[in-house]
């Protein structure tokens, strides 16, 4: 299927899930490494960027 989707922004809010679409030194022998590389395949072909985002927290405080 052709698109013309281009230069896609990805929020993320875990940051642990950033680093590995990101980073190649963090991935080592994951156990979901296909598919971490199949997502980064996806991302470079819309020249997506991904961005770790803070999400509000909730805390109770006693």
């Amino acid at each position: 299927m052709e698109t013309d989707l281009k230069g896609i922004l990805v929020e993320i809010a875990s940051l642990a899930t950033g680093q590995l679409l990101q980073d190649d030194d963090k991935l080592g022998n994951h156990e979901l490494k296909n598919i971490i590389f199949d997502c980064r395949s996806m991302l470079r072909s819309f020249k997506s960027e991904v961005k770790h985002v803070l999400k509000h927290v909730f805390l109770c405080l006693t």
